[in-house]
């Protein structure tokens, strides 16, 4: 499995995933676009169900910590700008593009 970086077409907030790297098929949505615009790299994360400890493994592999928290399922997580260019390159040049954009 490999980390997907890119953003939601709506709001341009953050969007992690990962995908299998043989198929290139999604396998897991970390982030939640809860519908109201983030500051960048800032989203909201699942963590239940088959989520469930992803923040912790987040946390642990020093992407990021929580922020706050929308709810205990969805808590606000801050993205480690310099680790995600680590796990995927053109993601996270596309996405860090994206937003430079919408500050402009």
């Amino acid at each position: 499995m490999v980390f997907v970086v890119s953003a939601y077409r709506n709001n341009c907030n953050l969007y992690v995933g990962l995908k299998d790297a043989n198929t290139g098929e999604s396998v897991l949505d970390i982030t939640t676009n809860m519908g109201a615009k983030l500051p960048p790299h800032t989203a909201h994360i699942k963590n239940f169900d088959e989520n469930e400890g992803i923040a912790q493994f987040l946390i642990e592999n020093d992407l990021g910590f929580i922020m706050g928290t929308f709810s205990d399922s969805y808590p606000e997580f801050f993205f480690n700008a310099f680790r995600l260019p680590e796990v995927d390159p053109q993601g996270a040049e596309e996405y860090e593009k994206l937003i430079n954009e919408r500050l402009d």
